[in-house]
């Protein structure tokens, strides 16, 4: 034992178990905090709106209920038996749920790029939130048996820590729920986001030069074809960065029982190796939940003005300014107070049914006309706008490499 503890592997694998996760709290939780914010303060609540504020919120459950076990089982504190079902639920739950998150926002994505004129009908927001709650249902119904699964164990000189019942392992720990954790938290939705961004990065150029006749005659227009554009732009990055972070925990899920065929002796090298794998690997997925909010603050310039508005506590009257057409038509009939009606005497040339309704605009350079000024103001389009912490009595503990369980 003494010689397992002195590996190099083995020191870096109690890092990680013990205060990697802090390190993912103090970047994801003001993060997710802020994206949640930002989101709500603007006027409208899109379908993408929609899917950055429900992820934003399920990354904040995941870190949090990751760091409550954590240090509750680390500095030996009674769970209970509820709260340790409760608590691998959460965690379970918030990680596969997160990833169909993203999967349904490269599905909307993939929609707008590929059918840029019929994804308003084709995916809205109703239709957004229903997907959402169809994909929660889905993995809830997975993990649903962790609520009544776990039992607290230990005690107060060795530690608290949760355990299966007897009667729940074999089936959580065999292959059948194995397979269907890797491949509903893991697995599938990897496939099916590389599949979205292949699909549009095809088609972008093809729907940029749509957008393009279509949106190019307005002002406004190209507003909105710029903000697809940069939601586009996002899109991919999180997927980017989703890709690399949980491809090596499906890659784990596969090559598992390859690499390792039969578990490695207890504190031996090899055992060093395996345990250090997978912490790593569930590590990355962990680090998933901390950086959507600094890929949208980089990448989407209008997600990162909102933001700063929002910190400075500017309202939207101070972000509109004095550059509304409402206000430039008040400053021209300010300026150009001349503007009456002639009287009912018929001038020179004018009949006598007319003459009332005859109007005459003096000053502002109007000779007779209407102010070229004036109409321009008429014409110009309005502002638009678990882990559980190591402990000498539990060093052997590998309950991550079960399906239900992460580090």
């Amino acid at each position: 034992r003494a010689q397992y503890d002195s590996y190099g592997l083995v020191k870096v694998t109690h890092f990680i178990g013990s205060y990697f996760i802090w390190i993912v709290f103090a970047f994801g939780f003001p993060g997710n905090i802020a994206s949640i914010l930002t989101i709500t303060t603007m006027p409208t609540i899109s379908s993408s709106k929609a899917h950055v504020a429900i992820l934003a919120v399920t990354d904040t459950l995941a870190i949090v209920s990751r760091v409550t076990y954590n240090e509750v089982s680390g500095h030996r504190a009674p769970l209970s038996t509820p709260g340790c079902n409760i608590i691998f639920f959460v965690q379970q739950f918030c990680v596969a749920y997160a990833n169909w998150v993203v999967v349904a926002m490269t599905t909307e994505r993939c929609l707008a790029v590929c059918f840029p004129l019929r994804v308003g009908q084709m995916y809205t927001r109703r239709k957004a939130l229903a997907v959402l709650s169809a994909f929660a249902v889905m993995t809830a119904s997975v993990y649903v048996l962790l609520l009544w699964a776990f039992v607290e164990a230990g005690d107060s000189r060795t530690g608290y820590y949760c355990q299966l019942k007897p009667r729940y392992r074999a089936y959580l720990r065999g292959q059948v729920h194995y397979w269907l954790d890797a491949c509903i938290a893991h697995i599938i939705p990897c496939v099916l986001v590389l599949t979205g961004n292949a699909l549009i990065v095809v088609s972008i150029r093809r729907a940029r030069r749509v957008q393009r006749s279509l949106t190019s005659v307005v002002d406004r227009g190209g507003r909105q074809s710029k903000d697809q554009r940069q939601i586009t732009c996002m899109l991919i990055a999180v997927s980017v960065v989703f890709l690399l972070l949980n491809v090596p925990n499906s890659a784990f899920y596969l090559l598992k029982d390859r690499l390792w065929p039969q578990r490695p002796p207890a504190y031996s090298y090899s055992y060093a190796q395996y345990m250090f794998i997978g912490r790593l690997v569930h590590a990355l997925t962990d680090a998933n939940h901390a950086v959507n909010f600094y890929l949208y603050f980089l990448s989407m310039s209008t997600f990162r003005r909102r933001f700063l508005d929002s910190v400075r506590c500017r309202s939207r009257s101070q972000r509109s300014g004095p550059s509304s057409s409402v206000h430039r038509t008040s400053q021209t009939y300010m300026q150009c107070p001349n503007i009456h009606r002639d009287s009912a005497r018929p001038d020179t040339g004018t009949s006598a049914a007319t003459a009332p309704y005859t109007r005459r605009f003096n000053g502002c350079g109007s000779s007779g006309s209407v102010n070229a000024h004036l109409l321009k103001s008429f014409n110009t389009p309005p502002y638009s706008n678990h882990y559980h912490r190591a402990s000498p009595a539990r060093a052997s503990n590998d309950s991550f490499l079960s399906a239900t369980s992460h580090v």
